[in-house]
């Protein structure tokens, strides 16, 4: 009934969050906070208020592997969840 294992993005909106920025797999220590804050930065910047969660972990997500091609583990595992 209430064994099935849900991930933390889905807890989260469970729980209320209209809108989730998590990981698909452990990220290293140096790559989370740096995203987080890319993704902040990208958020208020935009005077207009039309650019959205998803917008700003795309475009994040766009940088890094611009900038980390061969490294997908420095990119590839933020997602998304919301609306």
């Amino acid at each position: 009934m209430y064994d099935e294992a849900i991930h933390p993005l889905a807890a989260f909106q469970i729980a209320g969050f209209s809108q989730v920025v998590g990981t698909l797999w452990r990220v290293d220590d140096a790559v989370a906070p740096a995203f987080s804050q890319q993704i902040y930065s990208e958020l208020t910047a935009d005077r207009s208020g039309t650019l959205c969660a998803s917008a700003a972990v795309h475009r994040t997500v766009r940088q890094l592997r611009k900038k980390y091609p061969n490294l997908p583990s420095v990119w590839a595992a933020h997602v998304h969840a919301g609306a």
